[in-house]
C-alpha cells in the first residue's frame, strides 16, 4: 500500500497512513472527500471546451455590442 502525501506543517514529515483507493492522500487528508482521480480528470476535461478563453470572452463581448447597435438602429427606422 503507498503512504499519504500529505505532509506536517510543523515537523515536515509525511502522514504514515495509507491512501485511500485511487487517491494520493489518506482519509484524514481530503481522501474521502469523494473527489478521486477520475473525477478530477473528468472535471479538467470539462474545462477543455474553451468557453471562459480571453479571446472568446472577448468576442462575445464584441457580438453582444454589435448586437445593441443593431437593435438601436432599428429602433430609429
Amino acid at each position: 500500500m503507498k503512504q499519504c502525501k500529505a505532509k506536517s506543517k510543523r515537523t515536515g514529515k509525511r502522514c504514515k497512513a495509507y491512501v485511500v483507493k485511487g487517491m494520493e492522500v489518506c482519509y484524514y487528508h481530503g481522501g474521502k472527500v469523494g473527489s478521486t482521480k477520475a473525477r478530477n480528470a473528468r472535471r479538467k476535461a470539462a474545462l477543455r471546451h474553451g468557453f471562459y478563453t480571453k479571446e472568446n470572452i472577448a468576442e462575445r463581448k464584441e457580438l453582444a455590442a454589435f448586437m445593441r447597435d443593431a437593435k438601436a438602429m432599428m429602433k430609429e427606422i
